[in-house]
């Protein structure tokens, strides 16, 4: 932590407080990295198909709870099969990774995108309507085509097919939402490659509701079910890694009065320092912060603070 504007800014409480602060901060980041083991495909680092099941029966129970609807997408790469067999299956694994990125950088933070086995991926998307998860699934489609795959020289390509399929419209149960969405995709699949298709039989069950504009006050205005999806949403995301590091930092730097700082893990597999996470810092790099304090933190497990923030040489390459 850092306050270039004044000498003395931190107090023993301050110490006090970090200590505490770091100690919980060390527990729960362990945590945290053992769920990510848990839950997140080696491969893709999307959630694993076990973690996407447990996740889509939440959504199901919340969607019935607050009479709302939710999409769910299921992708399937073209062309991993040719790849695999002329050039390899690390080839393939590459445009899988690829799909994976672009997939994850298409969905909003709300949404579960997840590897669902193979080349096949699936996503949920909560508060969403046919025609919002038709234009996505068409964007995914369209940066999976056009992405060239870089590997050992060359410059390989792949396309996707994607099935549509929303609750409760289509289904009123898990295993049927899947169904539907699969044989969705089966219908892209049938029409070539690069195909968005919507599911169109209705489920031959009765859905569990119909949500439709209404003045009746038994149904949850759209701002009421918005803001009760992202509290919950906020809470349970802590349990992520990259979301509980800033929020720590974050509170590190609020509650001392320091002017901004950054926080710092071991890798594992290197056994070196990197910054993890930081607040009011810009471009920020690993040249740009004391090694030897650091390494003194590290030794030590001891909390070290600077009073003399203004006269440090190195601080003063921080952009304000």
């Amino acid at each position: 932590l850092d306050n270039p504007l004044a000498k003395g800014v931190f107090t023993m409480d301050d110490r006090e407080l970090l200590n505490v602060l770091m100690t919980q901060a060390a527990i729960s980041i362990e945590n945290a990295r053992l769920y990510q083991y848990a839950i997140l495909d080696t491969l893709t680092q999307l959630v694993t198909r076990k973690h996407f099941y447990f996740l889509l029966q939440k959504e199901i129970s919340r969607t019935l709870r607050y009479q709302a609807f939710f999409a769910l997408l299921i992708i399937d790469l073209d062309d991993i099969k040719y790849l695999n067999d002329n050039y390899g299956h690390e080839a393939g694994n590459e445009a899988i990774r690829t799909a994976a990125k672009i997939i994850r950088e298409s969905c909003r933070n709300t949404d579960t995108p997840a590897r669902f086995g193979g080349e096949q991926f699936a996503v949920i998307l909560p508060e969403t309507n046919l025609k919002g998860a038709e234009i996505l699934a068409g964007r995914i489609v369209k940066k999976i085509e056009t992405q060239k795959i870089d590997y050992q020289g060359r410059s390989l390509k792949t396309s996707a097919s994607i099935g549509i399929s929303l609750f409760p419209y289509h289904a009123s149960n898990q295993e049927t939402l899947i169904k539907t969405a699969e044989e969705a995709l089966c219908v892209s699949k049938k029409g070539g490659k690069s195909k968005v298709s919507v599911y169109e039989k209705k489920s031959e069950s009765t859905p569990a509701f119909i949500c439709e504009p209404s003045n009746s006050h038994s149904i949850l205005n759209e701002d009421k079910i918005k803001s009760i999806f992202e509290t919950t949403h906020e809470i349970s995301s802590f349990i992520h890694l990259e979301h509980l590091l800033d929020k720590v930092i974050s509170i590190a730097v609020e509650t001392t009065g320091a002017e901004r700082g950054f926080l710092m893990l071991e890798d594992e597999v290197k056994g070196e320092l990197q910054i993890a996470a930081h607040k009011n810092i810009h471009k920020i790099n690993e040249k740009f912060y004391s090694q030897k304090i650091v390494e003194e933190v590290f030794k030590t497990g001891n909390i070290v603070l600077t009073t003399d923030a203004e006269n440090d040489s190195v601080y003063k390459k921080f952009d304000s």
